[in-house]
């Protein structure tokens, strides 16, 4: 029998931050799992760290191209044998609990087909400033419109949604916005509202981030109009300009992590200390 979960981590030089990804999923409370790190051709020292971890359950596949991170994405549910499918990036970090909280609220929830969770943000150093998504879900469509809502690397998803659902490559950087809306007619969403992962916001890359704001655009122009007014798609295409540009504006003088507390709410100081154990715990594992 093979396992129930299936966590897959696409890889791009990830050398300063695979090593506490891989060691958060080793350290999770439900051990039925197998782990996939997809490297997308990295140059740095990211695969031989991966090596230096023996534990059966891990496969590292690794071809030697640089395809990118949708056609990574899309090649996961051809590799995986479990029920459900994970996913996660190589610079963020699970919770223990993650994967088992998740699970049973799959298991008891049948009906589900893809769920993420609450997330603490992190910084670069690992420190835990902020949390979101401890609210219910939305399901409405509009929703997903006006706030992309599903954290991506949070999400764990029924392995046949993913055989069906397909990042489209003419979303850059906003593949995942995109194809919660294309699929909301024929998917059930809903999320744990507990803080079951740890989602790194740090510097942005403005070139990315300005190539993300156009696809924005674009989901926009494709979805708007059959739910929301004239006025609406102009206003929210206007945001992505601002937006755009407080980026860039706010990188010049290496200030971007000020920009993401606007999305954060804030965490007390009793639950930053029981995150900051989960994240000490992680980083003393020896591999």
């Amino acid at each position: 029998m093979g396992p129930l979960v299936s966590i897959a981590i696409p890889m791009y030089n990830g050398e300063k931050t695979i090593a506490m990804a891989v060691k958060s999923v080793i350290l999770q409370t439900y051990t039925n799992w197998e782990l996939f790190i997809i490297d997308d051709g990295s140059i740095d020292n990211s695969l031989n760290i991966i090596k230096e971890f023996q534990d059966s359950r891990i496969t590292v596949v690794s071809d030697g191209e640089n395809l990118g991170l949708i056609a990574r994405l899309n090649s996961i549910p051809t590799l995986v044998k479990g029920k459900y499918l994970a996913r996660m990036d190589s610079d963020d970090i699970m919770h223990p609990d993650r994967i088992l909280m998740q699970v049973q609220y799959m298991e008891i929830n049948p009906n589900i087909d893809v769920i993420d969770c609450a997330i603490y943000i992190i910084d670069n150093h690992n420190v835990v400033y902020g949390i979101r998504n401890t609210e219910p879900l939305p399901t409405d469509r509009f929703s997903f419109l006006d706030n992309c809502l599903l954290t991506h690397p949070a999400v764990l998803a029924k392995k046949e949604w993913f055989d069906t659902h397909k990042y489209d490559g003419n979303y850059f950087r906003a593949e995942d916005y995109e194809l919660w809306l294309r699929s909301h007619e024929d998917t059930k969403f809903g999320r744990v509202q507990l803080p079951l992962f740890f989602y790194r916001e740090g510097s942005v890359n403005i070139n990315n981030y300005v190539k993300s704001m156009y696809s924005v655009r674009k989901i926009i122009s494709v979805y708007a109009p059959s739910l929301a007014s004239p006025f609406y798609i102009w206003r929210s295409k206007l945001k992505t300009y601002i937006k755009q540009g407080l980026y860039i504006l706010f990188g010049i003088f290496k200030c971007q992590k000020a920009l993401t507390y606007f999305r954060n709410s804030n965490i007390n100081s009793a639950e930053q200390k029981k995150a900051m154990d989960f994240i000490s715990k992680i980083e003393s594992l020896r591999i």
